[in-house]
């Protein structure tokens, strides 16, 4: 997970320095979702909008959710996204190793 404060431009903006040294030392088949903390928010206070984090994610092949650790939004769900991505993962590498 590569997590930002959706009030905190500069921490959307080091997702790409996160997401290289991700791709640098893991396994390319790792699985990877970008997380903007802190929906909970104001419109007033984000910096980050959704569109910039669709835009990013779409752009490095990622899925992306938007969360509040606060109220408990989103939390579970991309803790399931995340592991969802792992099992299929893992399926599909099984299924290549029978085959």
């Amino acid at each position: 997970m590569i997590v930002y404060n959706v009030a905190d431009r500069e921490s959307f903006e080091n997702a790409n320095s996160w997401l290289s040294e991700a791709q640098k030392f893991a396994d390319p088949s790792t699985a990877k979702l970008l997380v903007g903390n802190k929906a909970d928010l104001p419109q007033s206070q984000r910096k980050v909008s959704p569109a910039d984090a669709s835009d990013f994610a779409q752009k490095h092949n990622i899925s992306w959710i938007e969360t509040s650790a606060k109220e408990g939004t989103n939390v579970v769900e991309a803790f399931r996204a995340i592991c969802a991505k792992v099992l299929k993962e893992q399926q599909t590498e099984v299924f290549a190793t029978v085959s």
